[in-house]
């Protein structure tokens, strides 16, 4: 039991050496239990534990009421030396905790924690970049809030209409698990490094098996490893920006259908989940209806997460079948 208790100071100990903040609150209890049992032993037993305690704090703090004072020569070195450093270590104490708590990203992160413990469900997205702008804002169109995590502090332009921003690694269980990652149904992961970002996936994974992970790959040979771990859904920069090039220089006049289809603006695809109303009707039957209740067209699909596009007219619907159409609003 106390190698626990040891084990569990030391780890603490260890932690608050990691910054300046936790240095100097470490430097100054050094210096208050080096002037409490200082005192205690030069002037014993004059003064009890607590009355050195009491002395060494109203020194630091340059009280100095006076009601205690050391009689020996060795007590009154002490007192120089608390006085000496004790009272600037203190003082610069007092300020960086003023300044810790008057910082508005303090208040800021607190508000952030707040938004994703709110939350019933959470969007999560990893990673802050301009294609990752666009998508959040993209959504913000249709009042969906997202979770993002990034290792890079707020954004001056962040919008908190956007949903919240959690500060910290994506690799870290614990900034995943502020970011709400056990309530997350879906997550992007788009990453500087495919290393990062396959680390990032695992770790999603081990904290919420049931999340549907979409990551962004950089390089097109590092596909194979995001299989292997079964991420849910893979998109390569290289290979779709190189289709989409490739499409505008043979045929151009395709360029104003696609980039309609991906901007969110205009018609846009869409999928019906409920299909009640078209069970064991044909594609056919039910193209035709769809078109004339929601000025949409039926273009596919989606059977058992297996995508059908353009199936032919006798397909019947079957019940679970999700409906893929082109509308330009969106269908509830």
């Amino acid at each position: 039991m106390p190698y626990n208790y040891f084990r569990k100071l030391y780890e603490l100990l260890q932690k608050l050496s990691t910054t300046l903040f936790g240095k100097i609150i470490l430097l100054t209890v050094i210096f208050i239990l080096i002037g409490m049992f200082g005192l205690y032993f030069v002037e014993y037993p004059k003064y009890t534990l607590i009355e050195s305690l009491y002395w060494t704090i109203i020194t630091i703090t340059t009280i100095g009421f006076g009601d205690i004072t050391p009689d020996t020569m060795a007590g009154q070195f002490l007192a120089i030396i608390l006085a000496f450093f004790g009272v600037a270590l203190g003082t610069l104490t007092f300020a960086m905790i003023m300044e810790f708590i008057l910082d508005t990203r303090f208040f800021q992160r607190r508000r952030f924690l707040k938004m994703v413990q709110k939350m019933d469900e959470v969007i999560l997205i990893c990673g802050f970049n301009e294609r990752i702008r666009i998508s959040i804002q993209e959504l913000n169109k249709d009042a969906i809030k997202i979770v993002l995590v990034n290792n890079e502090p707020v954004p001056d332009d962040w919008d908190t209409h956007w949903g919240a921003y959690i500060q910290g690694n994506p690799t870290d269980d614990q900034t995943l698990l502020k970011a709400g990652v056990q309530k997350a149904t879906k997550a992007l992961i788009s990453l500087d490094d495919d290393g990062d970002t396959l680390l990032t996936v695992l770790t999603i994974q081990a904290l919420n098996n049931d999340c549907y992970i979409i990551a962004e790959v950089k390089n097109k040979a590092n596909i194979k490893h995001f299989k292997r771990v079964n991420c849910n859904q893979i998109i390569c920069q290289e290979e779709i920006l190189g289709k989409f090039m490739n499409i505008t220089l043979i045929l151009p006049q395709l360029y104003p259908a696609y980039n309609e289809l991906i901007s969110m603006e205009g018609n846009e695809i869409y999928y019906l989940k409920q299909v009640s109303d078209y069970l064991n009707k044909t594609f056919e039957e039910t193209m035709h209806l769809i078109k004339e209740k929601y000025d949409a067209l039926l273009i596919g699909l989606v059977r058992q997460d297996k995508t059908i596009l353009n199936p032919t007219f006798s397909e019947k619907i079957q019940e679970n079948d999700m409906l893929l159409v082109i509308s330009e609003t969106y269908i509830e």
